[in-house]
């Protein structure tokens, strides 16, 4: 714990810095508490949080790169044509959002938790490949999506490693 503020007489207290330790403060008050329930409803409110953080950047990550493809493919096709460029840039802007939602999911999680859910945007893209520019899809890269899943899912049912 952090000791950021005295209490009247000078001593130190320890306020809780990481969410462990609000699960600490907050368990050792009676469940009728109103200190207690607040610093319960905190620590989920910084889950929700990090995981909307999360899940906006990989759907957002995965739009930009859908979009950068068709800015890419319109312009192999016609050439010269600024006006095309505008996916590409627009797939840039919401590249830099995904950014942005990535530094408040890692505000919440520790990066050793997070970050293998970016795997999820392999996922997403193999679908709306396939779907949107006909992308072949192989059993190798089936396969390989299905770890992937499968690995997601043992990640999810560890500790969330917030921070």
């Amino acid at each position: 714990m952090n000791n950021l503020s005295n209490d009247p007489t000078g001593e130190p207290i320890g306020l809780p810095s990481t969410q462990e330790d609000c699960i600490t403060v907050a368990s050792s008050f009676s469940k009728d508490s109103v200190l207690g329930t607040m610093l319960k409803d905190a620590v989920f409110s910084r889950t929700v949080l990090g995981h909307s953080a999360l899940l906006a950047s990989i759907l957002l990550g995965v739009i930009s790169h859908l979009l950068l493809k068709f800015g890419i493919l319109q312009i192999a096709t016609s050439p010269g044509i600024l006006g095309l460029y505008l996916w590409i840039v627009l797939g840039l802007a919401i590249y830099a959002l995904a950014t942005g939602c990535w530094m408040v999911c890692l505000s919440c999680f520790d990066l050793s938790y997070a970050y293998p859910f970016t795997g999820l945007s392999y996922v997403l893209i193999f679908i709306a490949s396939w779907l949107l520019f006909g992308d072949s899809i192989s059993f190798q890269r089936f396969g390989g999506i299905l770890l992937i899943c499968l690995g997601l899912v043992f990640i999810s049912k560890g500790e969330h490693g917030q921070t």
